[in-house]
């Protein structure tokens, strides 16, 4: 995509984003003025850290297994993994994988 294209389609999709965003905290109860203003906090987080760059954010069960993934290694912190396995209906081995990944990930990242 020339550069261009490219700044004449952020508005659209920045627009997008922002609905998708209100529409879920709506969902979730929120009311509709609160919903807004909590979507454009977190536009405005998200692109002070990632601003500028292109990232791909998968979909379906690849992104799901990745949330679980990272709430398994939070727990971790705080609950067995006998515990955990039975909460996620994986194995304790899938836990103490997931832990390790998570930890190596995050190392990667900060260090």
């Amino acid at each position: 995509m020339s550069e261009n294209k490219r700044n004449a389609a952020w508005p659209e999709a920045l627009t997008e984003f922002l609905e998708v965003i209100e529409a879920h905290l709506v969902r979730a109860g929120r009311k509709a003025e609160e919903a807004q203003e909590i979507a454009c906090g977190v536009t405005i987080a998200l692109s002070e850290y990632f601003g500028g760059r292109q990232m791909y954010i998968p979909r379906g069960d690849t992104l799901k297994r990745f949330l679980r993934d990272a709430e398994i290694y939070k727990l971790s912190g705080t609950m067995r993994a006998h515990d955990i396995a039975k909460q996620f209906g994986v194995s304790f081995v899938t836990v103490y994988k997931v832990i390790r990944q998570q930890r190596d990930m995050r190392r990667g990242h900060n260090g």
